[in-house]
């Protein structure tokens, strides 16, 4: 059965610009002036009702500017996937520069569209809003990264789908997905994972992490230094793998979200 939640994509290209793109508070493009030019599909960061889409464009340090140069481009579209062919039902885009308007930096574009009818998830429903990253949060998210990386050290599928049941769940909703099939899923690529040769962990600095608040702060972004993924496991001349973590809070529970 297809799905009834439409598929949203977003398309993101950019050159000679520094760029910060926020999807309801969440980066889903950064350069520091490096081109970019990629797609994906965001559903699992859409919200019911007004959702909002945020660029910061700034012209690249060290470099002379040159008007004229600079492009960029973020095309928001909704889909609904019950049609065949499949049917646009929402367009947004915004381009950089623009006829008639100065070429001044900074820069910051920003939309808003409705989607009155997409599922609820419990990041934003059930996260607590974060009005800043305390000692105590920064051990407890340390703990969580611990217990995960541990769970793929060891090949432990029971201790991993218990620390990422709340995202499978959270994810079914977002794609319109039954929960025990999402779920099970997710279980059969950890065993794939864990069958690949060669398979082992990167080392984790936990004291090494960085933690940045988003998606209006419910949510603790984690990343190793650099802006790498926490969770990876160690290359191979055939394989890489590594996993994004985001983590929220409610009450004095934290679980991984995303």
């Amino acid at each position: 059965m297809t799905s009834s939640v439409p598929i949203i994509k977003l398309d993101i290209k950019s050159s000679h610009l520094a760029v910060r793109v926020l999807l309801n508070g969440v980066p889903r493009a950064l350069s520091n002036g490096e081109p970019i030019e990629q797609n994906g599909i965001e559903n699992e960061w859409i919200r019911p009702g007004t959702n909002t889409l945020q660029c910061m464009l700034v012209w690249p340090t060290g470099i002379p500017f040159a008007p004229g140069v600079a492009r960029f481009s973020a095309t928001l579209r909704v889909w609904n996937i019950q049609d065949d062919p499949e049917q646009l039902i929402l367009e947004r885009v915004m381009q950089w520069p623009q006829e008639r308007v100065p070429e001044v930096y900074p820069k910051r574009l920003e939309d808003a569209f409705e989607l009155p009818d997409f599922p609820g998830t419990t990041l934003w429903s059930d996260c607590d809003i974060l009005q800043a990253i305390t000692p105590r949060d920064r051990s407890s998210v340390r703990e969580l990264l611990s217990g995960l990386h541990a769970a793929y050290t060891r090949q432990d599928v029971p201790s991993l789908m218990t620390l990422v049941r709340t995202k499978g769940r959270d994810l079914a909703r977002a794609f319109g997905d039954k929960p025990e099939e999402r779920l099970q899923a997710m279980q059969e690529f950890a065993h794939a994972l864990f069958n690949t040769p060669g398979w082992g962990m990167q080392d984790l600095d936990l004291h090494a992490l960085e933690m940045d608040l988003v998606a209006g702060q419910r949510l603790l972004e984690v990343t190793a230094p650099g802006r790498q993924f926490p969770i990876k496991s160690v290359r191979t001349r055939e394989f890489e793998w590594a996993m994004p973590v985001y983590a929220g809070r409610t009450g004095d529970t934290w679980r991984i979200i995303r």
